[in-house]
């Protein structure tokens, strides 16, 4: 049993983002790790797996996809590289080979080294990849002779469009118009895996309906000597249930310059995780500690995302534990909330415009309904248009494999669903809101003082007071 010791991962307090300034010396230190990996002009290839194109001598492109998903047992890895597979099978003149690489932190390292690779997956927070001019917008690439119908755009999830594009808002269950610097790779959003065993010991029939339904059930499931329940100290989770209580991130008439904790969503959040931990119904932990728990039969659920069916039933099935997936429960608002969040394409600024629209050929080819299809069933993760979702077919969503699947499918689409903050600045207010949450939780600071710090902190981040 992990019990309330089990802060963090390893029973260490939850971990901290590393600020941006830290990480704009980490991505310069990144240039030296990595020999200056980039492009090497339109005439050849750099060092260590870099891009490597010669459309003029030969006719064809051939580009190093820079993404950080490893392992040769990983399932989300294993069916990148089937897509990549099937698009290099689909025609000749673009073929793409991945680069298993730190992408976000090393592609922008290469980038300040005026030395880009062509296309890249990179983390929602792009700010730094905007302001330099590093990457270009998509937007005319989207539009033009390769890019997408109207219709094609309409079937995208709109928080999912919304997530790499500025500004970042979704109005009317439609994705605002601006500047789409990001397109969407990995899509995840929050949800709930649990061990069927349990569930059916403790006489829960089914997922909670509700936050409060969800503290009985801890109550239930605390009886059976076990963890109730593990969450992670992540400002998407936190913020998906702030969102469920009716939560807004910005005051009203603030002009997104002071975020909206201190208020009567931002108390019933807090203090509702306040008084379970206070009880021992859940830990904070982290993913795969969490899975670890669960294949052990030390916890009965685990907070994660869509990217953390695939490896939840993995580790299930090696414990012979049989685990569900349930959607983030309503608040008192009387809805869910979710973030939409993960890596998203990005295309290098210094290429030449066919470079250019080869990478976006791929993108393109990789948001096709039936690659999706593929993607999500391999991968786990939500597919990004609605389109795919009959190829995924009814029989896959109904089976065991495809549970967590068909409860993020449920959520991406909820008109509550927004798109997580992408700026520099936001980084930091997701930050302080990580600590904020954890101070009020585990009763380091009274839930009061945690907000209104939280917010008066945030002003200046969001008002550019502070210097990041």
């Amino acid at each position: 049993m992990l019990g309330n010791a089990a802060l963090g991962s390893g029973g260490r307090p939850p971990r901290s983002r590393a600020r941006i300034t830290r990480l704009r010396a980490s991505a310069a230190a990144a240039v030296i790790a990595i020999g200056v990996a980039g492009c090497g002009g339109s005439s050849g290839g750099g060092a260590n797996g870099s891009v490597a194109h010669n459309a003029a001598s030969s006719g064809v492109v051939h580009l190093s996809l820079w993404e950080s998903h490893e392992g040769a047992t990983n399932p989300v890895a294993q069916t990148e590289q089937k897509v990549v597979n099937m698009f290099n099978s689909s025609q000749s003149k673009v073929q793409v080979k991945i680069l298993e690489t730190a992408a976000s932190e090393k592609a922008l390292a290469a980038a300040q080294a005026g030395n880009p690779p062509l296309l890249a997956e990179v983390k929602h927070y792009d700010g730094q990849f905007r302001d330099a001019g590093i990457v270009i917008p998509l937007n005319e690439l989207m539009s033009g002779s390769g890019g997408f119908s109207s219709s094609e755009l309409e079937s995208f999830y709109p928080a999912v469009l919304s997530n790499g594009r500025i500004p970042q808002e979704v109005v009317g269950g439609k994705a605002v118009a601006g500047k789409q610097y990001r397109f969407p790779a990995d899509v995840k959003v929050e949800e709930l895996f649990y061990n069927k065993e349990m569930f059916k010991e403790a006489g829960i029939s089914g997922c909670p309906a509700t936050w409060n339904v969800l503290g009985e059930d801890l109550v239930k499931l605390k009886k059976l000597g076990v963890t109730p329940m593990g969450f992670k100290d992540a400002s998407a989770h936190i913020n998906s249930a702030f969102i469920s209580n009716g939560g807004e991130f910005y005051k009203p008439g603030s002009s997104h310059r002071q975020t909206n904790y201190d208020s009567a969503a931002g108390r019933a959040t807090f203090e509702q995780f306040r008084g379970w931990f206070s009880k021992g119904l859940f830990a904070f932990s982290h993913g795969e500690d969490m899975r670890a728990a669960i294949a052990n039969k030390d916890m009965a659920i685990e907070d994660g995302t869509s990217a953390g069916w695939v490896k939840v039933r993995l580790a299930a099935e090696e414990g012979k534990v049989k685990v569900g997936a349930c959607p983030y429960p309503a608040g008192i608002s009387g809805h869910s909330g979710n973030i939409v969040q993960g890596l998203g394409f990005v295309v290098f600024a210094k290429h030449s415009a066919a470079e250019q629209q080869a990478a976006f050929q791929f993108v393109k080819f990789w948001n096709e309904p039936s690659t999706q299809a593929v993607w999500a069933k391999g991968s786990g993760f939500t597919p990004t248009t609605k389109a795919a979702v009959p190829l995924i077919g009814s029989a896959f969503l109904k089976s065991e494999a495809g549970a967590g699947l068909a409860v993020s499918l449920q959520e991406v689409g909820a008109a509550s669903t927004q798109p997580r903050g992408q700026s520099d600045s936001f980084a930091e207010v997701d930050s302080g809101l990580d600590s904020a949450f954890y101070n009020a939780v585990t009763g380091k600071e009274a839930t009061g003082k945690a907000l209104s710090s939280l917010d008066a902190a945030d002003a200046k981040y969001l008002s550019g007071q502070t210097q990041i």
